[in-house]
This record gives C-alpha cells, sequence and structure tokens, in this order.
C-alpha cells in the first residue's frame, strides 16, 4: 500500500488561501481522452481523490479534445498530493504534466509563466513529449 500521508502534510502552503488550489490543470492530453477515462484515471492514480468537476475544452469545429483538462478535488492537500502523483506520468500512452491550476482575477485571466512558478522536474525516463 502507498502511504505518503507522512511526507506531505505541508499544511501551511500559502496556496490553500487561493480558491484554485483545489483545481488541478493537466496538460498533454492525447486526444482520444474522454471525460470517463481521465476520471478513471484520476481515481487509480489516488484513491482517495473524489472528484468534484472536471472540464474537459474541446475544439469546436471537431468536438475533440484540445490536449488539456481541469480537475477538481475535495481539498488543497489532495490537489497537491494528485498533483505530484500525475506529474510526469503516462496517461492512455503520453506523457503528461500536471500542476495546480491558477483563478482567473475578476473574470481576467492572469498573466504567468508557469515554467517559472515550480523548479523544473525531471524528465521521466523514455519520456519523447516537449511541452510548449
Amino acid at each position: 500500500e502507498d502511504n505518503d500521508d507522512d511526507d506531505d502534510d505541508d499544511d501551511d502552503n500559502p496556496d490553500d488561501a487561493k480558491e484554485g488550489a483545489t483545481t488541478i490543470f493537466l496538460k498533454g492530453l492525447p486526444f482520444q481522452t474522454t471525460e470517463e477515462k481521465l476520471k478513471e484515471w484520476v481515481v487509480q492514480v489516488l484513491p482517495q481523490a473524489k472528484i468534484m468537476s472536471l472540464r474537459l475544452p474541446v475544439f469546436k469545429d471537431s468536438g475533440r479534445p484540445r490536449g488539456f483538462a481541469y480537475v477538481e478535488l475535495q481539498s488543497g492537500k489532495i490537489a497537491r498530493k494528485a498533483t505530484k502523483r500525475m506529474d510526469g506520468k503516462k496517461f492512455l500512452d503520453r506523457w503528461i504534466a500536471a500542476e495546480i491550476a491558477f483563478k482567473k482575477e475578476e473574470g481576467k485571466r492572469v498573466k504567468t509563466n508557469m515554467y517559472l512558478q515550480r523548479p523544473l522536474s525531471k524528465k521521466p525516463k523514455g519520456c519523447k513529449t516537449v511541452f510548449i
């Protein structure tokens, strides 16, 4: 049994103060992704995760997924744990990236450089995907 509770207890994390701390942003998803497959994978990766909502944006012309999703979980602690477990993992034969999503400020998008917000992680062995 995989128990990461003891080393993930960073309850003093300032990200918990943000309302968006419970939402994960997943990118690099394959075009054959469905909401059902993604929900199953999230629960497989982190069984204690309860999915509150899931958004899988699609292209208007084709209806095909755009390659990213937002998954809202029950707490900031669970979202951080899920992000750590999902980042750099394979989903439907594609390496994906996972990070905590940032909330829009009063209807405007917050412009940030996501690569400067966290240290670069090592590329998983065998990964040939480049995230831009």
